[in-house]
């Protein structure tokens, strides 16, 4: 082994549960297959863990590559009352209700960087480790749309999506190479479409040494 290399570390599983929300922009095309309320996720990744050895310096974490899915599912219903325009009476001259249910699917990868060292650490437990992550990945969306006055209709559509996300190590505990810690994160969407989504994480990993 050379003065430096960079070798993986460890293997981790989580389950995902957030809400947020995804859009084109259009928040008054009424056939668009993007959902217009808050999407329930929930979803899953596989992560890998990556160290820095140095000769003479103890091991130090540079990064994580992750792997990501997302499910998500909303129901809305859309009337003139939701309109913008307050109490004015040509409201009650447009007379409108649609019914949409969409569900989603994303796919992500992920790289995410140590921005800090932990709040507090000992030999088991770590407190409010935050991180930083940029990643890319794909969307697809079909939303069932019933409105009034006519049948039922499905559109979908997909895409491209750049992410980012902000998120902390809540608190951790190891023990014999087994880590289990309670994470939250808020993560972005740009690109073909744009949104925003918060969520809890519940990480199973093991790190090797």
């Amino acid at each position: 082994m050379g003065e430096h290399s960079t070798k993986l570390s460890g293997l981790s599983f989580a389950p995902h549960l957030g809400f947020g929300f995804i859009t084109d922009g259009k928040l008054l095309d009424f056939h668009s297959p993007f959902p217009h309320g808050v999407t329930r996720l929930v979803g899953g990744e596989i992560a890998l863990d990556f160290q820095r050895l140095e000769a003479g310096l103890p091991p130090r974490p540079v990064g994580q590559l992750a792997f990501l899915y997302y499910w998500g599912h909303v129901t809305d219903h859309i009337d003139q009352s939701d309109l913008p325009f307050g109490d004015d009476p040509l409201l009650s001259l447009l007379q409108f209700s649609s019914d949409r249910e969409s569900n989603s699917h994303y796919v992500l990868g992920e790289w995410r960087w140590p921005s800090t060292a932990p709040l507090f650490q000992n030999k088991r437990w770590t407190f409010i480790q935050p991180q930083f992550g940029l990643g890319v990945g794909g969307f697809y969306l079909s939303t069932k749309i019933q409105e009034e006055n006519s049948g039922p209709q499905a559109v979908q559509t997909g895409g491209f999506l750049v992410t980012g996300s902000t998120q902390a190590e809540v608190v951790g505990f190891s023990r014999g190479g087994w880590k289990f810690s309670l994470e939250a994160s808020v993560r972005m969407f740009a690109g073909q479409a744009f949104g925003m989504l918060g969520e809890s994480v519940l990480r199973v990993g093991y790190h090797w040494r």
